[in-house]
C-alpha cells in the first residue's frame, strides 16, 4: 500500500512537471520572435450612426489585415478578407467594402452580398434601392439591387460628378471623335448630351449645386465653361486665356481636387493658371556644378530652388462669371494662397522673404485679400510661421485666430480689430511644461464651431469656448481643480472638405449641435475618461478607466460608445458602454497571450532640476521574484510617465515605433522611463540631477540590483545618455543611437532630412541652450558630450543609420574616435542604408539583439557575444 502511494505520488509529480514544462514551452514560443510578425491590433473604427453594428479591422506586421463587422448587441461577429476601405452607407442597413479590386455591399439585415469588380466610384439611390458604378474599364451602370439587373450601361466614360442627392449623374463620354457632357436623371432614366468637344479635350468636370463647369483644354487657347443652373438651362459663360492676354502657351491646372472650384450661390470659380516657364537664377546655378552658398539667401542652398520656383507657381484666380470679372490672387509678394471654402476670403502670404535661422521656418506676413476686389491689408507681420497649430482661419473667412506672446488673439476682417481671447485672465494658455528656447506654444489645439460662433482652446487642464458675438469667454470643464486635464477627441472633427482651400490655415472644426467628445486624462494617475460635450455647454461623463482609451465613437447624444483600450498588462480590446450599464468587451485582439505574459508596472514619484515633481514607470521582469534582484535599464528621452497604460506587445527593443522594453522585461530586467524636466542652458545637469533621483526612487520601491544599472537612449535620448556618462560613474554601461554628440559641430551642420541648418536645434528645441554659440560658447561645450569625453569611465555602445539626415553619423564617429584615442572600451556600429529612424526589419532586429548582447555582457556577466570580446 505504502508504495502503490508512493508511485502516485511520484506519478503524479511527474505529470504536474511536465505540464509546467509544456506551459513555459508554449510561453517561450508565445513571446519568441517568431511571434512578433501574427501579434494584431485595432485599426479604422466606425460605428454605424444607429449603434448596433461597429466595423474594424486587424492589422498585423505582415500585409495580412481582416475586417470585422460586430452587432453590439447580440454580438454576432462576422469576418472578412478586405483592406482598410469600408463603411456604412448612411441611412439604410448596407455595408460596404472592398477586397483586392472588387467592392462587396452586404445587407446587414437580410445578410445578402453583392459583389462587383473593379469599382471606381459608386452612388446609391435609397428610395429605389439602385447602385451607380463607375468602373475601372471606364464603364457606367445603373444595377436594380433586388435582382442584380442592368438598367442603364455607358461606355468610354472618363469623368463622374453628382449632386448630394445622387438623383442626376453628369459625366465625360469619349467617342472616336469627340467628348460629350452627358446628363442622366436617375428618377425619369432620361439621357441628354448637355456639350461636346473635339476628342480629349475636356478635363476637370466639377459641380456644386445647380452650377457644372468645365475645361476645354485646347493646345492654343484654353477654355474654361460654366453652366449656372442645369435645370433651368441658364445661358453659358465662357472664359478664354486668349482673350485675358495670358502668354500664350498658358494651360488651366487641373491635376488635383481643389485647383478648379465652383461655388454656385456666389456665382464664383477658383481656377489656377500655369504660364509658360520664366527663366530664374536657379537654371544656372542648380546645373553649373558648382553650388553657391550665399549667406543673404532667405533660405540654404538645398531649398533655395524651392524659391527661385516660387515664380513658376500655378496663379490663382477667381472669376465672378454673372460679371465677368477676373481677379488675381496670387502676387509677387503673395505667391501662396488659402481661401475659405465660400471663396470670399483669401489669406496671402510669402514664407521665403524671412532668412530661416531660429526656427524650421522663416516668419512671415500674412494678407487677408478680397477674392472680390483684389485689395490687400497686412493682417499680421513677422508671424513665426507654424502652420495651422498656431494659426488658422474661421469657418466663414471673415476672421484669424492665432497665438502669440503666450495668448491666443482673434483677428476680425470686418472690423479690422484685434482681440486678445485669453490676456488677462488668471490662468496659463501656453504649454506650461514647456522647458526648451523660444517662445511657448500653446497648450492644446484651437478648434472651431461649424456655425464659426464659437472657439473652443483650451489651458492646461481645462476647455473654454470663446462667443465671437459678444467675446466672452465661458469655462466648460472643471480640470483643474482634480488635477485632470481635458482635450476635444479626434473622433469629433468634421472631416475636411476634399478641396482643403484653406491649406495650410485649416481650422478644426466640430459640431456642438452634434455633439462633442471630450477626452480626461488625470495627469496623476493617468486614469483616462470620455465625456460628453451638448450644445447647452453641459459635460456629461461617459466612462473613467485606469486605462488608454483611443478610437472612441459615440451615438445617440452621448448614451453610448464603442472604444479601443488598453492597459499595461492587457493587449487592446473593443469595449461597448452604454448609458447606466458597465462596460462590456466585445473583442479581444492575441487571447493567447493571456496567462503568457502579464506585465507589471508602478509609478514612481521624484523630483528634477529645481526641485520640480516628476514621475517615472518601472516595468518589472517577466516571472518577478520579489525575493531575487535583478539588473535595471534607464531609457532616457523627455516625458515618458504618461505610458503607464500604454501595452508594448511583444516586439523587437527597436523597432519602426522606437523603444520597447518587452525584451529586456523578458529577459529579466527592469525597464525604468522617467520624466525629465530642463533648464534651458543647463541640459548636462538637467539630466544628471533627473535620472540620479529616477534610479533612487527606484532603488527604494524594487529589488534592484544597484550595482548592475545601464542607461540606453536614441537621438535626443542618446545625447542624454551621453551627458549622463561624463557625469555620473554609478552606471556601469551606456547605449547611444543616432545622437548629437557635439553641440559645436552640430550647431554648424545640416540637417539634411530637412535641408536645414541646426541653429534652431540647438537654440531653440531639444538642445536648449536659449541662445547662439557666439553669446554661450562655453555653455555649448559644457553641454557637449565629446568635449567632456575625457570625463567618461564606462563602457559605451554607440550606433547609427549611415544615410542619417537627422543627426550625421559622425557625430558618433567623433566620439568613438576621442574614446578610441583614450584607449576606453567602446563600440561603434553604422548601419549601411538607414537614416535616421531605422526601416529595414533585419537591421532593427539586429540592433535589438546587439543591445541585448551588451547589456547581458555588463550587468549579467553573460560573455558569450563574440562581436563584444573582440574588442576587449
Amino acid at each position: 500500500m505504502v508504495i502503490s502511494l508512493v508511485r502516485t505520488f511520484v506519478f503524479g509529480l511527474v505529470l504536474t512537471m511536465q505540464v509546467v514544462v509544456l506551459a513555459q514551452a508554449q510561453t517561450d514560443s508565445i513571446l519568441s520572435p517568431a511571434y512578433y510578425d501574427t501579434w494584431e491590433t485595432i485599426q479604422n473604427l466606425k460605428l454605424k450612426a444607429e449603434g448596433d453594428y461597429v466595423a474594424f479591422v486587424t492589422l498585423t506586421r505582415t500585409p495580412k489585415s481582416r475586417l470585422y463587422l460586430i452587432n453590439t448587441r447580440s454580438r454576432e461577429q462576422m469576418q472578412f478578407d478586405a483592406g482598410m476601405v469600408y463603411d456604412f452607407i448612411p441611412g439604410t442597413n448596407w455595408f460596404t467594402y472592398v477586397n483586392g479590386t472588387d467592392r462587396y455591399f452586404l445587407n446587414l439585415q437580410t445578410k445578402r452580398q453583392l459583389q462587383f469588380s473593379g469599382v471606381r466610384q459608386y452612388r446609391y439611390d435609397d428610395e429605389r434601392e439602385q447602385l451607380l458604378l463607375y468602373g475601372a474599364d471606364q464603364s457606367l451602370e445603373l444595377i436594380r439591387m433586388r435582382d442584380e439587373e442592368v438598367l442603364f450601361r455607358q461606355e468610354q466614360v472618363k469623368q463622374l460628378v453628382s449632386p448630394e442627392d445622387g438623383k442626376q449623374v453628369f459625366f465625360v463620354k469619349t467617342t472616336a471623335t469627340e467628348d460629350q457632357i452627358m446628363f442622366y436623371d436617375l428618377r425619369s432614366e432620361t439621357l441628354k448630351v448637355l456639350y461636346t468637344a473635339p476628342k480629349g479635350q475636356l478635363d476637370k468636370l466639377v459641380l456644386d449645386g445647380t452650377a457644372l463647369v468645365w475645361v476645354e483644354q485646347q493646345e492654343t487657347h484654353p477654355e474654361l465653361h460654366v453652366l449656372p443652373n442645369f435645370k433651368t438651362g441658364d445661358k453659358m459663360h465662357v472664359l478664354k486665356l486668349e482673350d485675358r492676354n495670358f502668354p500664350k502657351g498658358s494651360q488651366f491646372v487641373t491635376r488635383r481636387t481643389g485647383d478648379l472650384v465652383v461655388r454656385g450661390e456666389c456665382a464664383a470659380i477658383l481656377f489656377k493658371v500655369q504660364i509658360p516657364k520664366v527663366q530664374t537664377e536657379a537654371d544656372t546655378l542648380y546645373k553649373s556644378g558648382i553650388e553657391q552658398w550665399n549667406s543673404s539667401d532667405p533660405e540654404l542652398y538645398p531649398r533655395m530652388r524651392g524659391v527661385y520656383d516660387m515664380v513658376n507657381l500655378p496663379r490663382e484666380y477667381v472669376w465672378w462669371y454673372t460679371e465677368d470679372r477676373l481677379v488675381e490672387l496670387s502676387s509677387e509678394t503673395c505667391p501662396v494662397i488659402a481661401l475659405s471654402d465660400d471663396l470670399e476670403t483669401a489669406l496671402g502670404y510669402d514664407r521665403y522673404r524671412y532668412k530661416t535661422l531660429t526656427s524650421n521656418h522663416g516668419p512671415i506676413d500674412l494678407y487677408q485679400i478680397d477674392p472680390y476686389t483684389g485689395t490687400r491689408n497686412l493682417v499680421l507681420e513677422g508671424f513665426p510661421f507654424a502652420l495651422n497649430s498656431t494659426l488658422n482661419l474661421a469657418p466663414d473667412g471673415k476672421a484669424v485666430a492665432y497665438f502669440s506672446r503666450k495668448n491666443w488673439w482673434f483677428y476680425d476682417f470686418e472690423t479690422g480689430k484685434q482681440v486678445s481671447i485669453t490676456g488677462g485672465l488668471n490662468t496659463a494658455f501656453y504649454d506650461m511644461h514647456y522647458d526648451a528656447g523660444g517662445e511657448a506654444p500653446p497648450a492644446g489645439r484651437l478648434y472651431w464651431d461649424v456655425s464659426g460662433e464659437y472657439i473652443y482652446l483650451r489651458d492646461n487642464y481645462d476647455l473654454y469656448a470663446f462667443k465671437r458675438s459678444d467675446t466672452s469667454l465661458i469655462r466648460i470643464t472643471r480640470g483643474a481643480e482634480k488635477d485632470i486635464r481635458f482635450e476635444i477627441d479626434r473622433s469629433s472633427m468634421e472631416d475636411r472638405n476634399p478641396e482643403n482651400l484653406s491649406s495650410p490655415f485649416t481650422p478644426q472644426k466640430v459640431d456642438l449641435d452634434d455633439g462633442i467628445v471630450l477626452k480626461g486624462v488625470n495627469q496623476n494617475t493617468y486614469a483616462e475618461q470620455l465625456t460628453y460635450l451638448k450644445g447647452n455647454f453641459k459635460v456629461k461623463e461617459i466612462l473613467k478607466e485606469p486605462a488608454r482609451i483611443r478610437l472612441p465613437e459615440v451615438v445617440s447624444n452621448g448614451k453610448m460608445a464603442v472604444f479601443k483600450q488598453e492597459t499595461s498588462n492587457t493587449s487592446p480590446a473593443l469595449y461597448v458602454k452604454r448609458a447606466g450599464q458597465e462596460a462590456t468587451r466585445i473583442f479581444e485582439t492575441n487571447p493567447e497571450l493571456t496567462g503568457h505574459y502579464n506585465p507589471r508596472t508602478t509609478l514612481i514619484d521624484y523630483t528634477g532640476i529645481g526641485d520640480q515633481d516628476l514621475k517615472a514607470v518601472l516595468y518589472y521582469p517577466l516571472n518577478y521574484d520579489p525575493h531575487k534582484q535583478y539588473p535595471m535599464v534607464v531609457h532616457l528621452y523627455e516625458r515618458q510617465s504618461q505610458y503607464l497604460h500604454r501595452y508594448f506587445r511583444p516586439d523587437d527593443l527597436i523597432g519602426l515605433k522606437g523603444f520597447n522594453p518587452f525584451e529586456l522585461l523578458r529577459e529579466g530586467y527592469f525597464v525604468l522611463m522617467p520624466d525629465l524636466n530642463f533648464i534651458p542652458g543647463k541640459v548636462r545637469e538637467s539630466v544628471t540631477i533627473g535620472i540620479n533621483n529616477a534610479v533612487d526612487a527606484a532603488l527604494k520601491k524594487a529589488p534592484v540590483d544597484a550595482s548592475n544599472i545601464g542607461i540606453y537612449g536614441y537621438s535626443f535620448g542618446g545625447y542624454e545618455a551621453a551627458l549622463l556618462a561624463t557625469q555620473s560613474h554609478r552606471f556601469k554601461t551606456y547605449i547611444a543611437g543616432g545622437a548629437p554628440l557635439d553641440t559645436y559641430i552640430k550647431y554648424f551642420s545640416v540637417a539634411w532630412n530637412l535641408n536645414e541648418a541646426n541653429y534652431y536645434f540647438l537654440e531653440n528645441h531639444q538642445i536648449r541652450e536659449a541662445g547662439t554659440f557666439f553669446e554661450r560658447k562655453q555653455s555649448y561645450m559644457n553641454n557637449s558630450a565629446l568635449y567632456l569625453s575625457d570625463q567618461i569611465s564606462s563602457p559605451m555602445l554607440l550606433f547609427s543609420g549611415k544615410e542619417d539626415g537627422q543627426v550625421n553619423w559622425t557625430d558618433g564617429l567623433s566620439l568613438y574616435l576621442s574614446l578610441r584615442r583614450q584607449e576606453k572600451p567602446a563600440i561603434f556600429l553604422v548601419y549601411e542604408g538607414e537614416n535616421h529612424a531605422f526601416m529595414k526589419p533585419e537591421n532593427n532586429r539586429d540592433i535589438s539583439d546587439r543591445i541585448l548582447d551588451w547589456f547581458d555582457y555588463h550587468l549579467k556577466g553573460i560573455q558569450d557575444s563574440p562581436w563584444i570580446e573582440l574588442e576587449y
